[in-house]
């Protein structure tokens, strides 16, 4: 669990550095949301293939069968330096019972040395993984509030039923204005609608509709859903918050592309709809500085639109940037994986030179026998690891 958190938050940051800085002004709307969806199942998927494939199937061209290659792949942070190697033989020679081989080597032993940084890797992979369970939990218990109010909002509104292109909306008018005009969907499809709207004209009052028709269209309620479930994953992440507001930008910017086509607006008319849409909901609410942000983005977007809609040069190149993108992330979790269980493999191994240290008060052990230890642990908390699918 705890390197597949790592290296999925890894590949999620990675992604994003990618999509930021190389891809995201050669796409468009559609094909940027597409990617953000490949970047979000990649950081999930490759790391839990991986994962899966490295530790409860490890290739058998590791399998060693001398003491001395085990210590050389495992435990040579651990191993005594050439100087004093003579002196730690010595030292296991007087100790009675020293271990469990029938002879002992010089090349087996490794010695305990206090580590700051092992200490606080030991650490973050025992505290981590129960924070992320805390964290996901609460996350799921916040989306389940969030739920219940939307249907104590449904319960409370008058509703209305209409057909908008053959689709069957419910439309939601609040008794309190400070709910802002919006969309979801649940078991119904329903856009939130404030009487101070109805001062607009006709096509005006459709485009807004068609707007927020544009959101349930995409699947937007699904998709926060699922941002909030996936949070308790990627909490600590800053590329996580930077995906969850690039997604609801993307979906702005499809949702007005939407409403443009369907109405013969000219684009400074559409820009201007939306000034008044967002000042009046203002004087009731409030915007957050991220929607006031956003508002500008939306205009500038609208109002300087791409030249084309449909270019093969660039439709090839992005597609092609997917395919490499997906290429470079599947690399990436295959050189990862193998060395973050390695990693901790080494902190099994110091965890237990601790324990062994703080028992017995010794320094200098067998390898042999504490990678034993080692597993008879790590078949208990059922769990098999690389080294000892190698004893």
């Amino acid at each position: 669990m705890f390197v597949f958190l790592l290296l999925s938050n890894l590949l999620l940051l990675l992604g994003l550095l990618v999509y930021h800085f190389l891809l995201r002004r050669i796409l468009n709307s559609s094909e940027r949301k597409i990617l953000l969806l490949s970047i979000v199942v990649g950081s999930l998927a490759f790391p839990a293939y991986f994962t899966y494939h490295y530790q409860y199937r490890p290739p058998q061209a590791f399998v060693v069968q001398q003491q001395a290659t085990l210590n050389e792949d495992i435990c040579s942070e651990f191993c005594p330096q050439p100087e004093t190697i003579d002196a730690c033989m010595a030292i296991a020679q007087e100790v009675p019972q020293f271990c469990n081989c029938h002879q002992l080597s010089k090349h087996n032993l490794i010695i305990y040395h206090n580590s700051p940084w092992y200490n606080f890797l030991v650490w973050q992979e025992n505290a981590l993984p129960h924070l992320w369970i805390f964290i996901s939990i609460l996350t799921l218990l916040l989306l389940v509030l969030q739920l219940y109010k939307l249907s104590t909002l449904i319960k409370s509104c008058q509703k209305s039923h209409f057909y908008l292109d053959n689709l069957r909306l419910c439309l939601l008018t609040p008794s309190q204005k400070q709910i802002p005009v919006g969309s979801f969907r649940l078991w119904r499809r329903y856009i939130i609608w404030q009487n101070a709207l109805n001062e607009l004209s006709e096509e005006e009052k459709n485009a807004v509709l068609w707007h927020e028709c544009a959101h349930i269209q995409q699947g937007d309620t699904w998709l926060k859903i699922a941002l909030k479930v996936l949070q308790g994953f990627w909490f600590a992440n800053p590329a996580f918050y930077y995906l969850r507001n690039e997604f609801e930008r993307i979906s702005e910017f499809i949702a007005d592309e939407t409403a443009l086509r369907h109405f013969n607006f000219q684009r400074k008319n559409y820009a201007l709809l939306l000034l008044k849409v967002e000042r009046s909901q203002y004087s009731v609410s409030g915007i957050s500085y991220f929607n006031r942000h956003l508002l500008q983005e939306r205009i500038s977007h609208i109002l300087q639109p791409p030249t084309s809609h449909f270019n093969l040069k660039r439709s090839v190149l992005a597609w092609a940037s997917f395919l490499v993108f997906w290429a470079g992330m599947a690399t990436a979790s295959e050189i990862s994986a193998p060395l973050l269980e390695t990693q901790k493999d080494k902190l099994r191994i110091y965890e237990t030179l601790c324990y062994e240290h703080e028992s017995s008060g010794r320094a200098v052990f067998c390898a042999h026998c504490l990678v034993e230890e080692v597993c008879k642990i790590s078949d208990n908390d059922g769990a098999i690891n690389t080294f000892c699918d190698e004893q």
